[in-house]
């Protein structure tokens, strides 16, 4: 791991993201925690954990709410220990996840990147580099950051899930995958939209027929319906 640190520190285009990511994260949590305490998404959560330890059944009762909670119930148990560690450590330590989890969601879209890359491509990974310190350099971050979101999260988990259902054809792993893609629900019911494409389904032109691979199909949404159900 040092010797490829080593290597990708050489360029230019690296260095510059790890220095503006870096930047995005320190700026976000002194503008959050001198101007913007109560102007971000992340009071919404702290509330749902707060009000999760003290009566569930009013969980959704928009009145307790700055901004609206249209998040699931386990989203609420996720923010309950940074609820008891109070706003301050609380912002800090959610952000310190989602950097961590940034820092981890790169190595992924650089392995995808080098996975899915057709024979014809470079043999050298530059490309795939630069494209992955675009993501670090995005300008959306600042406000993941300073708004507390829980958008780092969720694409983790999505891409995570990607990884595994690329690189794992064993069923225990479809159902991994499936399990992770279930949490990405919990985390933004929008990736319900997903589930389709869980279902291998493929087209044989030449005899005419489709055929339906119902055992990695079933494990993988099977795995959906273990975090979902749940709630």
């Amino acid at each position: 791991m040092k010797e490829r640190l080593k290597e990708l520190w050489n360029f230019k285009i690296f260095r510059a993201a790890v220095f503006l990511h870096s930047f995005y994260f320190i700026l976000a949590v002194i503008l959050t925690l001198i101007f913007f305490r109560n102007q971000n998404d992340f009071i919404v959560f702290m509330k749902a954990g707060e009000i999760f330890m003290s009566d569930p059944r009013i969980l959704y009762n928009q009145d307790n709410y700055l901004w609206d909670f249209r998040y699931l119930p386990l989203v609420a148990i996720f923010f309950i220990p940074f609820y008891l560690a109070g706003f301050d450590l609380g912002f800090v330590l959610f952000n310190t996840l989602s950097l961590v989890l940034n820092i981890y969601t790169s190595v992924l879209i650089y392995k995808i990147a080098l996975f899915v890359r057709h024979s014809d491509h470079e043999k050298n990974d530059d490309r795939v580099i630069l494209y992955t310190c675009f993501y670090l350099m995005g300008v959306p971050h600042v406000f993941n950051y300073i708004l507390g979101q829980f958008n780092v999260p969720f694409i983790f988990v999505i891409l995570l899930s990607l990884y595994i259902l690329l690189k794992k054809n064993q069923l225990k792993w479809q159902l991994v995958a499936g399990i992770l893609i279930g949490l990405s629900i919990i985390f933004k019911p929008i990736s319900l939209a997903l589930v389709p494409f869980l279902l291998i389904i493929q087209l044989n032109v030449k005899q005419k027929k489709i055929i339906f691979d119902f055992p990695r199909s079933f494990m993988r949404i099977l795995g959906v319906l273990i975090p979902s159900s749940l709630n």
